[in-house]
Order: structure tokens, then sequence, then C-alpha cells
């Protein structure tokens, strides 16, 4: 089973999209902040993660970035940000993101998004 780690810190965001990608069988691994993402992927490797940007914490999420690489080099990841300047987009992709959306999104979006990036055929 493919785990996905979710890093974001507006609760009714990561609480539906990790009940989303729940019930698309994927395991969630889910953080609200900076601190909490570095523990999970101390104790767990995973497979993509998504992450918001900028979390309440203050931390940013390119250094959060650089610690998915390190730690876990196979992983995919996708941004999500409200904040989504040109110049934040082209910082992310120069760390190696494999997908940007802007909030808001629709949840089907990121869910065809991860499939896509995980190649996973959606069982219904």
């Amino acid at each position: 089973m493919k785990k996905i780690l979710l890093i974001e810190d507006e609760i009714l965001i990561r609480s539906s999209l990790a009940r989303a990608l729940r019930k698309d069988g994927y395991v969630v691994l889910e953080a609200r902040d900076y601190t909490e993402a570095l523990q999970n992927l101390k104790n767990e490797y995973c497979d993509l993660a998504i992450v918001d940007l900028y979390l309440e914490d203050g931390m940013h999420g390119l250094n959060l970035l650089r610690e998915i690489h390190h730690r876990s080099p196979p992983a995919k990841i996708i941004v999500i940000s409200a904040f989504g300047s040109p110049e934040v987009k082209e910082e992310a992709l120069m760390e190696g993101i494999d997908l940007f959306f802007d909030k808001p999104f629709e949840i089907t979006e990121i869910r065809n998004a991860v499939r896509k990036i995980l190649k996973d055929k959606l069982e219904v």
C-alpha cells in the first residue's frame, strides 16, 4: 500500500484530503506543521508528500521539500499554496517538485494527480 505524507496546517483541508485519499486506498500520515512532518519522516518513508508551503509555525515549505528529498529520496512531491506567485512556483520547481496546485483547489484534482503520479488506478 502506498504511503502519503500530508502536511497542511488548515484542519479542514487536511482532514478532507486525508479522508479522500484513504478512501482511494492510500495510507495517509498527517502533519500540521514542520515539526510533525519531520517526526513522520524520521519514522516512516513516503511514496508521495503533499506539502503546504506556508505553515502556521512559520517554517517555509521549501525547507521541508529539501528534508523530504533528503530523508525519502524517491518520494514524489505535490505542493499546495494560497500564495503561488510565479517566483514561489519557480523556486518550488527548482527543488524538484512534481506538481503545484493553487488554493483553493478541488479535491478531485488532487486525487487524480496522486493517482497519476503514483500510477495507480482508482477502484470504485
